[in-house]
């Protein structure tokens, strides 16, 4: 865009795949674009981005703007009001009970990616009933991977898979289902939903062939409306119309209904990669809360997120990944995003490690 010499940028979500350093260093490209009487618009959910590298901020609701002001005439929380219309209550916080179960283990896990080069690269970790690890990385080291290994929808190389001390097989997520993991994937649009299904097919889909919903081979339209019908409002997705298609839905919408047919099973195990990624204020805690009431049901949750301050948010342990392996892990109270960030770049840590390669 430089090159062809456009003086007017529109970046949408620019730093989305940053790690912190980088973050830094490409708001300074910013301000020197700024300072050469270039016009920069900065379309982002995140709020401490605005508040520290906007002029003027302009919050938008439902379509409409509803607040335009100068950066140093407002502040992240007045801004998360006015985008959501009332103040956030704080996120409740947890610690895992002592002797809790491993509820998911990973014992040297080795993965492939689409290019036939390995993406996980031995990767051991346990996750516990009411706990939430966090994998912090850049994206591109594995992460992607990791999580559909996890979810058996890509083939392990070698290493294994357990949920609740019995192994699963390679490669089949049906199996994953019946154990009692649900799964929130990266890609809602293309992974977590049909899109050209209406809201009420899309809820019952990974039970669909049991009872209520499916008697002697047939599907029982009317059980599933009303199913359909009580988990959208259970789960506040907007509007109550089960028989809308699934595309019709707005991202955070859409969002909500993932989490409906996933977490009204009371899964014991899930995965949850990027769950929050182009959601609005509002929809990012929603999310992040109903993830919290299912570690405090007793769900072993594995987090994979490039929200560094998701990560923790929710985490009680943070897990940092580079070039396929997990080279450190720690409780959450010791990590803090600087030293997050030179981790996820394989940089040396205050122990004198430095990332395997």
């Amino acid at each position: 865009m430089l090159y062809r010499g456009a003086e007017i940028l529109i970046l949408d979500e620019p730093t989305a795949v940053l790690a912190p350093q980088e973050v830094r260093d490409f708001f300074a490209v910013l301000r020197h674009l700024t300072s050469q009487r270039r016009t920069i618009i900065l379309v982002t959910h995140k709020l401490d981005e605005v508040m520290s590298i906007a002029d003027r901020i302009t919050v938008l609701q439902s379509g409409k703007v509803v607040a335009s002001r100068r950066r140093e005439d407002i502040n992240a929380a007045e801004l998360a009001r006015l985008m959501i219309g009332r103040e956030l209550p704080p996120m409740p916080v947890r610690d895992v009970p002592p002797g809790a179960r491993v509820a998911l283990g990973v014992e040297g896990l080795r993965v492939f990616g689409d290019r036939g080069l390995v993406a996980v690269d031995g990767i051991s970790l346990e996750v516990h009933e009411r706990e939430i690890v966090g994998i912090a990385g850049v994206a591109g080291n594995g992460q992607t991977e990791l999580a559909e290994a996890l979810c058996g929808v890509r083939p392990v190389h070698r290493g294994r898979i357990l949920i609740q001390g019995r192994e699963v097989p390679n490669n089949d997520p049906g199996f994953r289902i019946w154990s009692g993991m649900a799964t929130i994937p990266e890609d809602r649009r293309r992974h977590g939903l049909v899109l050209d299904c209406t809201a009420a097919e899309n809820s019952v889909l990974p039970t669909h062939a049991r009872p209520p919903f499916s008697r002697s081979g047939f599907f029982d339209a009317s059980a599933v409306l009303a199913f359909a019908t009580q988990l959208m409002r259970a789960f506040d997705v907007r509007p109550v119309s089960p028989k809308l298609r699934a595309r019709a839905l707005s991202g955070g919408n859409q969002q909500k209904l993932v989490l409906a047919k996933e977490l009204h099973r009371d899964p014991g195990v899930i995965i949850a990669s990027q769950p929050t990624r182009g959601l609005d204020v509002q929809a990012v805690d929603y999310v992040r809360r109903r993830l919290v009431e299912a570690r405090g049901r007793g769900a072993a949750i594995l987090l994979i997120s490039q929200d560094l301050d998701e990560l923790l948010k929710l985490s009680d342990r943070v897990a940092i990944m580079y070039r396929g392996q997990i080279v450190h892990e720690l409780p959450v109270a010791e990590v803090d995003i600087d030293r997050l960030g030179r981790m996820m770049t394989g940089g040396r840590n205050e122990f004198g490690m430095t990332p395997a390669t």
